[in-house]
């Protein structure tokens, strides 16, 4: 009986996860910041073409759905907007709402929320392995990695893993990794995830959390570098007191 519940606790977390990154996809109609595609990014992009192209099929949307998705796709920074993206973003707002979790990255290593006291700032990026957008911004991430200050750190989240056994997704955000030269770590997400996961109304969507773990200001959705190098700036400024 316990090893079914497990199961059943297992298969439903998968079913929200899997769930969650099928209505994402409607963010990845995007362009990077800039709207350049970086040789870097379409190499990555090129190396998952295949299961783009198998995670497309089964997550055709319907007329209506890709009327919507149109419309969102026309500006970066509108995508996931209306009433439902406004509640999501209020809801990883809300102060004191510190992210508890114990998780591993993709090479198996262990991770945790104390992680985030080790710099003023962590800048979570979340995003898919079938996502272009993500992926075409995966170069620029790995080049801003390299700038930030000591008191900042970068870290990403592959919402699409289904656990570290999920080997295909793994490999595969390993492959972009590699092809895009991103250093920084790669979370993968589990149960404890799931309720800030549950607040992604598209991918990629960028969270700032502070050293105790708490969200800062609203997350920003779209590939949008620039505005994570603003948002990183703004609230640097306040640590310092200038």
């Amino acid at each position: 009986m316990r090893r079914q519940g497990w199961m059943r606790g297992r298969l439903t977390a998968a079913a929200v996860l899997s769930l969650l990154f099928v209505f994402c996809l409607s963010a990845c109609g995007q362009k990077s910041s800039g709207g350049a595609e970086t040789s870097g990014g379409k190499a990555a992009a090129e190396a998952s073409s295949e299961k783009d192209a198998a995670g497309s099929e089964k997550a055709e949307p319907s007329e209506g759905e890709k009327g919507k998705g149109k419309e969102s796709g026309k500006d970066a920074s509108s995508s996931g907007s209306g009433e439902g993206q406004e509640k999501k973003e209020d809801s990883a707002e809300k102060k004191g709402s510190a992210l508890h979790f114990t998780s591993t990255d993709i090479d198996g290593g262990e991770i945790s929320d104390s992680i985030f006291s080790e710099k003023d700032l962590t800048v979570l990026n979340v995003w898919g392995t079938f996502c272009g957008p993500c992926i075409r911004e995966m170069p620029e991430l790995a080049e801003w990695d390299q700038e930030l200050p000591e008191n900042v750190q970068l870290l990403g989240l592959v919402g699409d893993i289904n656990g570290p056994e999920d080997s295909e997704h793994i490999e595969l955000a390993k492959k972009i990794m590699e092809q895009s030269g991103v250093k920084f770590r790669q979370i993968v997400p589990n149960e404890e995830l799931i309720p800030m996961l549950g607040t992604v109304a598209a991918v990629p969507t960028t969270f700032l959390i502070d050293k105790e773990g708490n969200f800062v200001g609203k997350p920003i959705v779209g590939a949008r570098v620039s505005a994570y190098k603003e948002a990183v700036e703004e609230y640097l400024k306040t640590v310092s007191g200038s």
